[in-house]
């Protein structure tokens, strides 16, 4: 699959490779990449999402992702080894390159990410859920599935955001293709994903983990990751939740800049 993408470029220094979460596209991280102040940004719409939406089932696996991925860079940045940085499904994705590809990449940051399920029964257990909102998506259409999406616990604090902002979340997930949705679902699901919890102790790469004060569930798998990784620092954003570079696009920025300018 030849996935869309953009490049948008903010002055000299590292190469980002930006990868977004279920139901968005390259526009996730526009508020953020609005407070950042250097650096070359590679913004991919990645399978099932946006514009790159392939009719072949096979184009949505993770070794035909990590390929799709790799062809954007060979050729824009053939000669740069860029900072990978992954938001939830995007963090998973991101550490599995880096994990697959370790020579690849400069350094690693996750926003509000986790390295898997670790066990089998776990994995299992997330396909059957999953495979309900396969069904819905493919039975009831977007409209019905992004209202029953919107509900779940984890963006609770995005109904804080100012009402513009909410509306333009909810655009950019109507916007989606529903098959490309549940395609996405099937390939790289967390279920459909193998874990990474043991090989994180052999990321030797710099690796920065965000998370909001308000995600106990990803505050407490970022503190998991801490003592597993060899080379790395956690941020925790006081005050917000699972969409970092939504609830606080400034301090996310300054604190991914911060981390470049101190560890790569």
């Amino acid at each position: 699959m030849n996935l869309f993408y953009e490049v948008k470029r903010f002055g000299p220094g590292p190469v980002f490779l930006m990868l977004h979460g279920f139901t968005g596209t390259h526009q996730t991280f526009d508020e953020m990449l609005g407070y950042l102040s250097f650096g070359t940004v590679i913004l991919p719409d990645l399978p099932g999402h946006g514009k790159s939406v392939s009719k072949d089932l096979a184009d949505y696996s993770l070794k035909e992702t990590e390929k799709a991925l790799f062809a954007i860079l060979e050729a824009e940045f053939p000669d740069e080894k860029p900072v990978v940085l992954g938001y939830s499904m995007g963090g998973r994705l991101a550490l599995a390159l880096v994990a697959d590809y370790p020579n690849a990449f400069s350094g690693l940051a996750l926003i509000s990410s986790s390295p898997g399920l670790s066990s089998e029964k776990e994995r299992r257990l997330r396909r059957e859920k999953d495979a309900h909102w396969v069904d819905l998506l493919r039975t009831s259409g977007i409209n019905c599935f992004v209202q029953n999406w919107e509900r779940l616990a984890l963006f609770e604090s995005q109904r804080e955001l100012p009402v513009s902002c909410q509306k333009k979340i909810q655009a950019e997930r109507l916007g989606q293709d529903a098959e490309g949705l549940a395609k996405s679902l099937i390939g790289v699901g967390t279920g459909a994903l193998p874990s990474y919890w043991d090989q994180l102790g052999e990321i030797g790469l710099p690796v920065l983990l965000l998370a909001g004060e308000k995600d106990l569930k990803f505050t407490r798998l970022a503190n998991e990751m801490l003592e597993k990784l060899p080379n790395r620092v956690y941020h925790e954003i006081v005050g917000a939740g699972h969409a970092l570079q939504l609830e606080a696009p400034e301090e996310t920025a300054r604190v991914i800049q911060r981390f470049c300018k101190d560890y790569l």
